[in-house]
């Protein structure tokens, strides 16, 4: 109910803002690529062969992505967002002492930062962001509740492309990008408890990955249309 209060003041705001200023809401989907994030997942495998479902790699991510911002002439314009996606993986079986046990394995990543945007032909516009943001790693084993294993600070750059559908009041948007982090995410606390048996021998350097990843994200834009 809080959240929904909060787009929904937003935007009645956005109704209200000066000229070529803006509020967009919408949602993402994110592929990532995290190469030793998955092998810590088929150690997980690979060392539990009583499971008859195994655990699935963390591929996509979706969640919320929220924005205001400011469209200057029809030729570009700048933009603070908030933006976040999570997943949830897998796997079950019976365990050596007969027990069945399911494991959950959620990563999550939300991030603030900046972006502006130039047009470039029609309707397309190329961005550039500029972002902070946190990867979180938790998991669980039932149903018990969800304890953070690994939180990682980060930044970095996420080319792409802005499509505008238009120009007015209640403006739909498509953003292809790609994000390319300068800063490793950590996940040591959650190997340590996927595979106790051989973690200390582990390399340190396995428990760091980027994150990197493609995106796609589908939004509307609720402002002032911005001037010829």
């Amino acid at each position: 109910m809080n959240r929904f209060l909060l787009i929904l003041a937003l935007v009645v705001c956005s109704l209200v803002l000066p000229a070529q200023t803006y509020f967009r809401v919408g949602y993402v989907a994110n592929h990532y690529n995290m190469m030793n994030y998955d092998k810590m997942i088929d150690r997980y495998n690979e060392t539990r062969p009583w499971l008859t479902t195994k655990m699935p790699y963390m591929k996509w991510m979706t969640g919320p992505d929220i924005g205001i911002g400011v469209r200057f002439d029809n030729g570009g314009g700048g933009e603070f967002f908030f933006r976040t996606a999570w997943a949830t993986v897998s796997a079950s079986g019976t365990d050596s002492s007969g027990v069945p046990t399911t494991r959950y394995l959620q990563a999550k990543e939300g991030g603030i930062g900046g972006v502006i945007y130039v047009r470039v032909a029609g309707p397309v516009y190329m961005s550039f962001d500029g972002e902070i943001s946190v990867f979180k790693s938790k998991t669980k084993v039932d149903a018990e509740d969800y304890r953070l294993k690994d939180k990682t600070f980060s930044i970095g750059i996420t080319p792409g492309l802005k499509i505008i559908l238009g120009h007015g009041w209640f403006t739909p948007i498509i953003h292809i990008y790609y994000a390319c982090p300068f800063v490793n995410v950590g996940h040591e606390n959650t190997w340590a408890e996927l595979d106790p048996n051989n973690f200390a021998n582990e390399d340190k350097k396995i428990f760091f990955t980027h994150h990197r990843h493609f995106g796609v994200g589908v939004s509307f834009e609720l402002g002032r249309p911005a001037e010829n």
